[in-house]
């Protein structure tokens, strides 16, 4: 599978990284504690960044739990250090662990990138034991607009909107999965306890305009690729990234909770 930010460089890919963390953890803490984890329970999160929930789900497990970080690259993760912690590199689709282990599986913002993921969510729901519950979070691209009244502005913003769903599109992938998450849930039998649906409305210079200014950066050439933007378009976009006058709904996220049954 080919992941978007794949050719980043590493030091601009970790503080990218780190946005997301800084912009998101609060929730995604908090939609996981709602879930009841405690002292004990065994974790797996797929995709662990730069590793700020993997060591905050190892504190909350405590000694006598385990949690498992699997990811393509875990170079990022390398210096976390715990005994509850096992790392573990490569493709979720290659890699075999035990069914029905887990009391907890959470993955924020990997599944977009996964032409196969369904099937991968099928893999978790394996690797889930009766009773445990599945975290899942995803991004929905196509919900992303403009408020900024300047033509000019607005029509820059929006053009780089198009190129961000047709770039996720050009590669057989779908902009606006996270809107599918539920339904490919309760079609493979996992009880939907929650769905949180935030629109991030955000003006320039906060955390998500940050992130996706860094992200526009990174991804220029791809979105140019496109032919919805041009290079112009794009610059402005990551001009207004730091403008607080200017405002966007720069994206969307879906969080879905999900409990397998006890008979599965």
């Amino acid at each position: 599978m080919e992941y978007i930010f794949e050719s980043a460089e590493q030091n601009a890919e970790f503080e990218r990284m780190k946005l997301i963390e800084g912009a998101f953890d609060e929730q995604t803490k908090a939609i996981i504690q709602n879930t009841g984890i405690a002292p004990g329970w065994r974790c797996l999160e797929l995709g662990s960044g730069a590793g700020s929930i993997l060591k905050w789900m190892s504190f909350s497990i405590g000694n006598k739990g385990k949690v498992v970080g699997i990811d393509k690259n875990i170079k990022f993760i390398e210096p976390i250090h715990a005994n509850n912690i096992n790392k573990i590199q490569g493709d979720i689709l290659d890699i075999e662990l035990e069914n029905n282990e887990f009391d907890l599986i959470h993955s924020r913002y990997v599944l977009i990138h996964i032409k196969e993921a369904e099937k991968v969510i099928k893999k978790l729901i394996k690797f889930l034991k009766p009773g445990g519950v599945l975290v899942l979070e995803e991004p929905d691209f196509t919900s992303a607009r403009a408020i900024e009244d300047s033509l000019l502005q607005g029509q820059a913003h929006q053009k780089v909107n198009e190129a961000i769903a047709q770039m996720f599109i050009n590669l057989g992938l779908n902009p606006s999965f996270g809107l599918k998450v539920p339904l490919i849930l309760q079609k493979n039998k996992i009880k939907i306890e929650r769905v949180i649906g935030e629109q991030h409305l955000c003006c320039g210079n906060s955390k998500i305009a940050k992130l996706m200014g860094r992200s526009a950066a990174a991804l220029k050439d791809k979105y140019i690729k496109t032919q919805k933007a041009s290079e112009q378009d794009i610059q402005i976009y990551i001009d207004n990234s730091a403008n607080e006058d200017f405002w966007e709904i720069y994206y969307s996220t879906i969080s879905v909770v999900g409990r397998k049954n006890f008979w599965s």
